[in-house]
């Protein structure tokens, strides 16, 4: 990932969310000590998922390949509260560029994500050695910018209210269907009174009227 380049300078840096700051620092110290178990490390991601973190190396010939993949691996992660991309680059700087571990990230939602670095100076012998602080390189493109902004904790808490409120619904529509079949049960023997009663207030009334013309 040697051609993967942030431009930008090591300006001061701007407060980031403490979750993002989090996984960066903890992308460069993951880096860090890949270089000095095997001398390098291949480009991986780190997302924030409640409170775990996950990992997952980037495979990839090409840096623009690593790039694509790395944004199809984090964008839709659900429940993610930040990422972290990691790779072996360089920045360039007015006077020249140095190499440098870079990390960069974003929070969902956000226009903008952030890159920070770590810059490293390679020896004769091959062995790497770092500076002693991380530094603010500059805004990255946010993988995350159009990813869903809620929390694992408020989809969790959602997803419970949902189903409280549609249970509740079932109990409901149960309690309807059942006042509904008792109230529309009759008792034995109701049609017949009323038909009877019905019956024999028409009969006599017109069975009077006409015995009165009769006499």
């Amino acid at each position: 990932m040697a051609d993967r380049i942030v431009e930008g300078k090591f300006d001061h840096a701007p407060e980031l969310p403490d979750v993002l700051e989090r996984v960066l620092v903890f992308c460069l110290d993951e880096a860090k000590g890949k270089f000095e178990e095997a001398g390098g490390f291949n480009p991986f991601t780190a997302t924030a998922v409640k409170d775990k973190l996950f990992i997952e190396e980037i495979p990839g010939e090409e840096p623009e390949e690593c790039y694509a993949r790395a944004r199809h691996t984090v964008q839709d992660e659900r429940g993610a509260e930040a990422y972290g991309f990691c790779y072996d680059g360089y920045v360039d700087l007015d006077d020249g560029s140095v190499d440098a571990v870079i990390a960069e990230g974003g929070v969902p939602g956000d226009l903008n994500g952030y890159a920070i670095g770590i810059v490293y100076h390679v020896a004769d012998d091959g062995t790497h050695t770092f500076e002693a602080e991380p530094t603010y390189i500059g805004k990255a493109p946010n993988f995350m910018a159009l990813t869903n902004t809620k929390t694992f904790a408020e989809e969790q808490a959602e997803a419970q209210a949902e189903a409280a409120a549609a249970e509740q619904a079932d109990k409901g529509a149960e309690g309807d269907d059942q006042a509904e079949a008792e109230g529309g049960a009759e008792e034995p023997g109701a049609d017949v009174a009323e038909t009877g009663a019905d019956g024999a207030a028409g009969t006599n009334g017109v069975g009077g009227e006409d015995t009165a013309a009769e006499k």
